[in-house]
């Protein structure tokens, strides 16, 4: 009986090595689990860390295409408010110069016209109020005189 529970025993106690053996073996397993899973979370951590710097180039290379493309569009158009202005403000110009160059030649004209009445009356004025005269140059170079010329 003895014998058996020793052989019991030791029959126990080989299975407790042995399990104390897997348990070290399981233990050590686990242990490179856990590292593994911390290489991997580590790895996944710096890959979300280019992805994200990837998507933050991606984004701002779209956004510097979209800002250039913006810039040249606004640029385009202020150049073509420009020239639009510019011609506009050209025939507005001319217009209203040609209108304002016509005004003064009308009255330019009106008052020459007012200008050659008036000559006119006063011409017709004098020829009825002085008698005709002329001209004489006299051969010493003297200022030339009015004299009365005789009817």
């Amino acid at each position: 009986m003895i014998q058996e529970l020793q052989d019991d025993i030791r029959l126990k106690a080989g299975k407790n090595n042995a399990l104390v053996e897997e348990q070290v073996v399981v233990k050590e397993q686990l242990r490179d689990s856990s590292n593994q899973l911390i290489n991997v979370k580590w790895q996944l951590a710096e890959s979300r860390k280019a992805l994200d710097v990837c998507v933050t180039s991606a984004i701002n290379e779209r956004a510097l295409g979209e800002k250039k493309m913006a810039e040249m569009a606004a640029e385009m158009a202020a150049e073509m408010a420009a020239e639009m202005a510019a011609e506009m403000a050209a025939e507005m110009a001319t217009e209203k110069e040609l209108e304002e160059e016509l005004q003064r030649h009308k009255e330019l004209l009106e008052e020459g016209n007012k200008q050659l009445e008036n000559v006119q009356v006063e011409n017709e004025q004098l020829r009825r109020n002085r008698p005709l005269m002329k001209f004489v140059v006299r051969p010493n170079k003297t200022p030339p005189t009015l004299i009365p010329k005789h009817p």
